[in-house]
């Protein structure tokens, strides 16, 4: 009966640490394919996903940080203009070099963005509306870059 006893233990051992590994296995499976879901997800058009309602005085504080006296910002009516010039390569930087957020007009999501690269000027138009303007997640991510990353 002694002997059995260690045979007995090393059993359950080896069953409750197949189980937690089995356990971790699927867990981490699961996880793991959740993962390249997320990854291959590939939006080929600009929607309602890639922007975000930001209260207007809070996006022009962030503005004048981030760009200083090259940025001039003017409110007419229900819109904030914005205009960028003489900045050099933060131009571009300003829509994070994504062309698709120039390709709509105000119509569409309540924004428009000018890019003259002869200029070097950006020309944008956010409708104010309950007191906040949709911006582009790509002009965020570079306000966000050049406020905070100072």
């Amino acid at each position: 009966m002694k002997h059995k006893a260690p045979y007995k233990i090393f059993i359950i051992l080896l069953t409750v640490v197949l189980v937690a590994g089995s356990l971790l296995w699927v867990n981490y499976a699961i996880n793991r394919q959740a993962v390249k879901k997320v990854v291959n997800v590939s939006n080929t058009e600009f929607n309602r996903e890639h922007f975000n309602y930001i209260i207007t005085d809070t996006f022009i504080n962030l503005l004048q940080k981030a760009y200083g006296a090259g940025i001039t910002v003017t409110t007419e009516q229900n819109r904030l203009k914005v205009t960028l010039s003489n900045s050099g390569a933060i131009t571009r930087d300003f829509f994070n070099g994504n062309d698709k957020v120039l390709a709509h007009g105000l119509d569409d999501f309540g924004f428009k963005i000018d890019y003259s690269k002869n200029e070097n000027k950006i020309d944008a138009i956010f409708v104010i509306k309950d007191g906040a303007v949709p911006v582009p997640n790509d002009v965020m991510i570079k306000l966000i870059d050049k406020t905070y990353n100072r």
